[in-house]
């Protein structure tokens, strides 16, 4: 849904995004603990994309989803791997929260390199759109 540029929002977003990513960092956190984190931190990059640019998904199964999507529609081809690595920890996370997976050491180094991505796209695009 379309609506108005939110920067206030886009910029308090981005701040959360940073704040989950620093967290997710923590020593002795569990695998499955920063897994969460990191998608969040890029789940909140995403949004904080979609209010710069006036759009709004509403909530309802396949949120997350529709907003990864939307994200990289408006992020374009350079960031296509990490909007396909995100869409794919989308799912990940979903069967580590609620059907108790586990993690890997290999899949919280995937997930950060892309939520850091995620989250440079995104003050990219804040700055960008909201000077």
């Amino acid at each position: 849904m379309d609506a108005p540029p939110d920067c206030a929002a886009a910029r308090d977003f981005l701040d959360v995004a940073h704040r989950f990513f620093a967290d997710a960092g923590t020593a002795g956190l569990g695998s499955e603990s920063a897994y969460i984190l990191y998608y969040d931190a890029a789940r909140n990059a995403v949004s904080a994309i979609l209010a710069a640019a006036g759009r709004r998904v509403r909530g309802g199964t396949g949120t997350h989803h529709v907003a990864i999507s939307a994200a990289g529609e408006l992020l374009g081809d350079p960031h296509e791997r990490m909007i396909a690595g995100l869409d794919a920890a989308r799912s990940r996370r979903n069967q580590v929260s609620y059907e108790a997976w586990d993690v890997s050491g290999g899949d919280v180094e995937a997930l950060s390199a892309d939520a850091a991505h995620c989250i440079a796209a995104a003050e990219d695009f804040v700055r960008a759109a909201c000077p």
